[in-house]
């Protein structure tokens, strides 16, 4: 019998309007397909392979991988659609979650951070989470050297200001480097907040320590005290009486 039609007795009968070909006249009873229905399904033939299949070169519809809602081949990297329990299609695999460098740009995919971020909310570079070894401070959404810190090819190294030269202390050997920053503080014998500082008059404020014998005489910094009450000798800070008699005795 001519195909179209198969042997019952000494007849050729029609096959079902399903069939190319077949054994019987039931649309089960196909061997292959006709134009309208030209894929194979168990043995019926059905015009589109059924969801969780997908037709092979032969035409006949094989399952997908268990992961795959719908599929374009049998492996777990050829979804064409996701179950609800992985929605995120993502170079052809159904994902629960996004890959970590990526985020969810809809409900049913994955799309790139910026290449600045880590991690990330969103496709703008101001949209980190964390951020890389090579810029790992995040300041506002993104992924940069926090001020204090220059930028090399891989890291953030910070700035040592005070032996930079960028610091704006008083005293260079009163500036104090910090981690992004630097402090400054006021030399002995002067008084603010380490940018200004103001020589501290320790002889007009008594604190100077000198002798009551002696004069007190300020300086940048420091004082001097020397004796100077007639008959006293010493440091300035302990002015003795000179015993003149003593001396006297023992001239020639």
């Amino acid at each position: 019998c001519s195909d179209g039609f198969y042997e019952f007795g000494s007849s050729c009968v029609a096959c079902h309007s399903d069939c190319g070909t077949c054994t019987g006249p039931q649309s089960s009873d196909c061997v292959t397909c006709s134009a309208s229905k030209q894929y194979k399904q168990g043995t019926a033939c059905v015009a589109s392979c059924p969801a969780g299949t997908y037709a092979d070169s032969d035409k006949v519809c094989q399952s997908c991988d268990s992961g795959c809602l719908t599929c374009s081949g049998p492996s777990s990297s050829q979804c064409t659609s996701c179950p609800a329990y992985a929605p995120y299609l993502h170079s052809g695999a159904c994902l629960a979650v996004c890959p970590s460098d990526h985020y969810a740009s809809s409900a049913s995919s994955c799309a790139a951070c910026d290449a600045s971020c880590a991690t990330c909310s969103g496709a703008s570079s101001t949209s980190c989470l964390t951020c890389p070894a090579k810029t790992p401070h995040l300041v506002g959404g993104a992924c940069t050297c926090k001020s204090g810190y220059l930028a090399t090819s891989d890291a953030c190294t910070q700035i040592n200001e005070c032996t930079a030269g960028t610091h704006n202390c008083f005293d260079v050997d009163y500036c104090t480097d910090t981690a992004g920053s630097f402090t400054c503080t006021c030399p002995p014998g002067y008084t603010g907040n380490g940018v200004s500082c103001t020589d501290i008059d320790e002889c007009a404020l008594g604190t100077a320590g000198c002798s009551p014998f002696a004069n007190c005489t300020n300086t940048a910094g420091s004082y001097n005290c020397t004796c100077s009450h007639e008959g006293y000798w010493g440091d300035g800070i302990f002015c003795t009486d000179v015993d003149e008699c003593s001396l006297t005795s023992a001239l020639p």
